[in-house]
């Protein structure tokens, strides 16, 4: 085997090393292996067991060349890695210091969806303002941020006006002062393995 030694074996005593007749054979590890991984597929920050051979002395877990900041060596035959950020669907790799495993099977990487939430308040001639929430606090999801400004006219919703959001996630616009109802709405916006859900503010009425 590749970087196996044979050595004796010997015991000392104040009357004399006794040796082995025989060698002992001392075998590096082996290269490790993949042979599963669960579950396929999953959002950034899951846990992924990896399954295999020859794990001891893992330096690193990567999934699509994306390294895990958090992975576990359980045993010499399983892994639990947390999917990092930044990572894209492909093959996970395990690396140690006697060689490198990649799987056959790609790991998918779901894009992980932030509920929103949107504020409308209007003020006569005429200012509209609110703010926008994400529900986790995910801070892309608030800050810097399309809105749109909208009127209903004839039983039709139309987009009269736009704006962005500061970083703290609030907003403000100078619209036509019409009679009517008005509402907030933030699209939905992706960001690398993040979705910023679409929402709607309450109608305001002048």
């Amino acid at each position: 085997m590749t970087g196996a030694i044979s050595v004796t074996i010997s015991v000392t005593t104040p009357n004399g090393t006794a040796a082995s007749a025989s060698n002992f054979t001392v075998t590096a590890a082996g290269s490790p292996t993949i042979t599963s991984f669960s579950p396929t597929s999953g959002t950034v920050g899951s846990s992924v067991v990896i399954t295999g051979t020859n794990f001891n002395g893992t330096t690193s877990v990567e999934f699509d060349a994306t390294a895990a900041t958090s992975f576990t060596v359980d045993s010499a035959t399983r892994i639990t890695a947390v999917v990092p950020t930044g990572a894209t669907s492909g093959p996970i790799t395990v690396v140690t210091p006697f060689g490198t495993a990649t799987s056959t099977e790609s790991f998918t990487v779901l894009l992980t969806v932030h509920s929103r939430a949107i504020s409308l308040g209007l003020a006569r001639h005429l200012v509209a303002r609110g703010h926008v929430t994400a529900a986790d606090g995910f801070s892309a999801c608030h800050a810097s941020v399309p809105v749109k400004i909208r009127h209903r006219v004839s039983g039709v919703w139309r987009t009269i006006d736009s704006t962005f959001t500061d970083a703290t996630g609030f907003y403000r616009v100078r619209i036509a002062d019409k009679p009517g109802a008005y509402r907030a709405k933030a699209p939905k916006v992706v960001i690398d393995n993040d979705v910023c859900a679409r929402a709607f503010s309450p109608i305001a009425k002048t």
